[in-house]
């Protein structure tokens, strides 16, 4: 979520000084008279995840597509890290550079932003009549915030509490979600219990052929159970799957109908199955969003990723492989007891795991009430119509 450690990577003025010149004299001059101009009411400014790799997702973007197809009366500027191509898909947008002369005036003169994490030059100004909504960008498993005691120092911490107070809106998908954050990132936001808009589209009726040529283009077999593997980043030294798993017994005690395929973290870029598994594991395509595996698999297996706050949404059944619980819930911590709350069996060790493979379709029957109990805890408000809530509360 919010770390103090990985933004210096980016300063603020990293593009501008390239292009412009010097930045502490631009702030002082021509940003400090654009603050005294009238704001533009019916510009939004919207960032998701600082603009990384030159892309904009998660409930930023979703909001974006619910605001273009219908309040096309408001001009939306998208941010990202280099925007050196031209995005066609964001017809209705106009994509701006973070630190450039350009993303200074509408940080100066937008009426409204949207942001998954917070904008991060310390010179910003937000005027009194600005507003920003916090979307957030998943459920909070982890300690995160200022709860990450390491990440923060005096300086740093007070810097990041005033980022934080520029929130006028945070979404929330629950109340637990909601009273969390509050509380690990120092804020008073006004909370709009709207669910989060990027899952608007697991709601999404989809036809069998559509599911098939997803699946067709991904690689995947039309005649087998799907069950995904989405395992999270440890943060500690790199793995590889055979940290994870021992291919060959898994290979040899999944039954016939189901293909096993791996959607490793971007962190963890592995590779290298042995063609000896292919009719049964594989690695999900690169080109797979996480949305896509929501889609086409029929078991989510995975462990201490927050893809379970939104796979619960679907009715589909999960395992929680958690071979290293108890290291994990040491070094890294959870934010709730797992082993209580799990919407799903938890399988300590492969064995375990592939028992639960065979009993996929019992899954849901036998954990029914903690399945419930833990849409209600986590996902209460998610109905479809975020996006549609969001954009009718607030801009006007």
């Amino acid at each position: 979520f919010f770390t103090a450690g990985k933004r210096s990577e980016r300063p603020g003025d990293r593009v501008f000084n390239i292009l412009d010149g010097s930045l502490n004299t631009f702030i002082e001059t021509t940003y400090r008279e654009w603050l005294k101009e009238p704001l533009y009411e019916k510009h939004v400014m919207m960032s998701s995840f600082w603009g990384r790799n030159n892309k904009f997702n998660d409930n930023p973007q979703a909001i974006y597509e619910y605001l273009a197809k219908y309040r096309p009366d408001f001009t939306t500027i998208i941010v990202m890290k280099d925007a050196i191509r031209s995005y066609p898909e964001y017809e209705h947008a106009k994509v701006v550079s973070y630190g450039t002369k350009e993303y200074w005036f509408y940080l100066a003169h937008a009426k409204y932003f949207v942001n998954n994490v917070n904008y991060t030059e310390s010179q910003r100004v937000k005027r009194q009549d600005q507003i920003e909504i916090q979307t957030m960008h998943g459920t909070p498993l982890k300690t995160l915030g200022f709860e990450v005691l390491e990440d923060w120092t005096d300086k740093n911490y007070q810097a990041q509490k005033k980022k934080n107070a520029n929130w006028d809106y945070l979404l929330a998908p629950s109340d637990w979600v909601a009273n969390y954050a509050i509380g690990a990132f120092d804020v008073k936001p006004k909370v709009l219990n709207t669910g989060y808009p990027r899952n608007d589209q697991l709601f999404v009726s989809r036809s069998n052929k559509e599911i098939e040529n997803l699946k067709i283009s991904l690689n995947l077999p039309l005649n087998k159970k799907i069950i995904a593997y989405t395992p999270t980043w440890r943060q500690k030294e790199p793995t590889t799957i055979d940290n994870y798993l021992n291919l060959k017994a898994l290979y040899k005690a999944l039954p016939e109908d189901v293909y096993f395929v791996i959607k490793n973290h971007h962190y963890e870029p592995w590779s290298g199955l042995s063609n000896e598994y292919s009719d049964k594991i594989g690695f999900m395509s690169g080109d797979a969003s996480i949305d896509d595996v929501y889609i086409v698999s029929d078991c989510l297996v995975t462990d201490y990723s927050s893809v379970m706050f939104d796979y619960i949404l679907l009715n589909k059944p999960m395992i929680f492989y958690v071979f290293d619980y108890d290291k994990y819930i040491k070094e890294r911590g959870l934010n709730f007891d797992l082993k209580k709350l799990a919407p799903g069996p938890m399988a300590f060790n492969q064995k375990e795991l592939t028992e639960w493979l065979s009993k996929v379709d019992s899954i849901n029957h036998d954990f029914n009430s903690s399945i419930e109990i833990f849409k209600q805890r986590f996902s209460q408000y998610d109905d479809g119509h975020a996006a549609e809530k969001v954009v009718n509360k607030i801009f006007k």
